[in-house]
């Protein structure tokens, strides 16, 4: 009886599965269809909501096909324009709780909070947070979520005018990013912690702030550290900028003094060194041509670990199926994208991200391109943090 019962159970979760494929397939195209006509909110919401049944079957190449698109979606948008409203569509239909593999509600999250940081979609503040605060003492999201939670908390505290709620969570949220050097998160928490003194009346407060984001600045530079000879991207300067002028053009002038000088000794260094694109082939190949995650993903239980990579003054990436062959990658300034047997992981400044899953050998393999594209699901890896990709696409970042 047992033997029939789980063969019946089975059959009935490949009918699901083969139903889900069949609707979202649908919702795909009624997306592709809605952005072919300019209806781009529409084609977000449609593509969030593809993912979103993408992501209920635990197939990783499945949640791949569903989330592609929509990238490729997301970066034609953002080449006309701001696109903080289409993470916002997109991520009204995902699970706020979901920490998946491609694309996952706290990371757009995330980046619509940049873009609010910087003056954009205020009434988008609220989502975001409500999306972040799901994560803020999760044992399984990593101090980089639980930071952007806090900063997000700090953020509504300001503009309801919960002062001291406020600067308390602007606070810890600024010493998080500074503790594990996230530079880019540290302007992010700098500008917002600056701009709620200033409109409080404390100029000194802004100015102490300010101040200190040099100091930080400085003392990753003298350590030839995270910025390398600390020269900022070019996109994260011109972001610091348009905020500036967008949530600080009021403040006095000895609050910006500081910043103002730092900006034009970034801006006239030489660009950080970049791997960006650079892979390196991966083995493993079986018969037919597949590969060794092909033949793993087929003998794996449900809820095996995939891959891990630990932070621990460099990256070690380990694969499932041939755990006591570690690649150690030093720290990495752009971007660069590991394939190991199928599974192509990229690694950005203290960021990981799922850049491409194989099941078939590929003689070109699509993830030896960029994938900085917007809405891709990149995690903050604290020091001595693992993050985990397990084989139904969910990820964990644990101590």
């Amino acid at each position: 009886m047992t033997a029939v019962l789980v063969a019946l159970l089975f059959a009935v979760s490949v009918a699901q599965a083969g139903d889900n494929k069949a609707a979202t397939k649908a919702l795909l195209q009624k997306a592709q269809a809605k952005a072919s006509t300019g209806a781009a909110s529409e084609a977000a919401a449609l593509f969030g909501e593809a993912i979103a049944l993408s992501q209920k079957d635990g197939d990783l190449e499945a949640e791949q096909a569903a989330a592609d698109p929509f990238l490729l979606f997301l970066k034609a948008q953002s080449a006309k324009g701001d696109v903080t409203g289409l993470l916002s569509a997109a991520a009204g239909k995902l699970d706020p709780e979901g920490l998946r593999a491609f694309v996952s509600a706290p990371s757009l999250a995330w980046e619509i909070l940049v873009g609010v940081a910087a003056g954009r979609n205020e009434e988008l503040l609220k989502q975001a947070n409500a999306i972040l605060e799901c994560h803020s003492d999760s044992p399984k999201a990593g101090i980089g979520l639980h930071g952007m939670a806090l900063l997000a908390r700090g953020m509504v505290s300001a503009r309801t005018g919960d002062v001291t709620a406020a600067a308390e969570s602007l606070r810890k949220a600024q010493e998080t990013f500074v503790k594990e050097e996230w530079t880019d998160l540290v302007l992010v928490a700098a500008i917002e912690r600056a701009a709620f003194h200033v409109r409080a009346g404390q100029v000194d407060e802004a100015t102490k702030v300010v101040i200190g984001v040099c100091a930080h600045f400085d003392s990753v530079i003298n350590r030839d550290s995270i910025l390398d000879s600390n020269h900022l991207p070019p996109h994260l300067l011109e972001w610091w900028k348009a905020a500036i002028a967008a949530r600080l053009k009021e403040c006095p002038e000895k609050v910006l003094v500081p910043w103002t000088a730092w900006q034009g000794y970034a801006k006239n260094g030489a660009p950080p060194k970049s791997e960006k694109g650079k892979s390196v082939s991966y083995e493993g190949a079986g018969p037919g041509g597949r590969t060794a995650l092909a033949t793993y993903l087929a003998k794996a239980k449900p809820g095996s670990t995939v891959a891990t990579v630990k932070r621990k003054g460099f990256w070690t990436y380990i694969v499932m199926w041939d755990p006591k062959t570690p690649m150690a990658i030093s720290h990495v300034e752009g971007q660069i994208v590991r394939n190991y047997g199928g599974l192509g992981v990229a690694f950005s400044t203290w960021s990981i991200a799922v850049a491409k899953v194989d099941l078939r050998v590929l003689r070109d393999h699509p993830a030896d391109q960029s994938t900085t594209d917007v809405g891709r699901a990149w995690y903050r890896l604290g020091r001595d943090e693992t993050w985990a990709l397990a084989k139904d696409g969910s990820v964990s970042i644990t101590k």
